[in-house]
């Protein structure tokens, strides 16, 4: 079987990949690093976590994506910490409130969308499980994320709390955002991994994440097909 430092970059059929013996999973983890999930990780970890699977998949896109079973049983574990320490579930808000409070700032993963407050000049946001609706922006931060302003994505977020007396905006505020959801689609990626069909295996590329755009997704036939 050939390594994955002999593999074809693209335009590959599911014909040259099975009479060549290439490694599936060496060819996906090659050339679509930390855009590969094994779908079977996403329903262990859906099953016992209410998150939207987009979430699982991008952690598990960070953290799993290896063909070695010791890497993905690692990965698994930082993908249950991040889950436990850092993903706001709606009944412990007050919870993660405090912690930001008391801690200065903290990392969460949540939905914000953001709007315009014009009497104030300021972008606010609404982070939806934590319930906070007026966490202060930088205006740059929207500006490299326009899709805040449509409806809103899920992100990984650092949240800043700083207050004094007569302070009439939020203490509430955004420092670093890293999406999870696309915010911008990448047509050039999106072309090359397009040119790639392979037959079944025990991986798939997810569709769900937003800076990873579209790419492979199980057919009813058993392959694996562009969609």
């Amino acid at each position: 079987m050939q390594t994955h430092h002999d593999l074809p970059v693209s335009g590959v059929s599911a014909g040259e990949i099975a009479s060549e013996g290439y490694d599936l999973d060496a060819l996906l983890n090659q050339h679509f690093a930390g855009r590969v999930v094994r779908k079977d990780l996403t329903k262990q970890l859906k099953e016992g976590a209410n998150v939207p699977v987009y979430v699982l998949e991008y952690l598990l896109g960070m953290y799993c994506a290896s063909d070695d079973d010791d890497v993905v049983e690692q990965g698994l574990q930082n993908v249950k910490r991040i889950l436990a320490d850092n993903y706001v579930r709606p009944d412990e808000a007050e919870k993660v409130k405090s912690l930001i409070r008391e801690r200065g700032s903290y990392k969460i993963i949540d939905k914000v969308s953001v709007k315009l407050n014009q009497k104030k000049d300021v972008y606010e946001a609404q982070l939806s499980n934590l319930g906070i609706k007026d966490a202060l922006v930088p205006s740059q931060m929207v500006k490299d994320n326009e899709k805040l302003l449509t409806g809103g994505i899920w992100c990984m977020i650092t949240v800043n709390y700083f207050f004094e007396e007569g302070q009439k905006t939020s203490p509430f505020s955004l420092m670093t955002l890293k999406p999870i959801q696309m915010p911008n689609m990448d047509m050039k990626c999106s072309m090359r991994v397009n040119t790639l069909t392979v037959i079944s295996g025990s991986m798939c590329c997810c569709a769900q994440w937003v800076w990873s755009p579209p790419i492979l997704s199980n057919a009813p036939n058993g392959t694996l097909s562009p969609v």
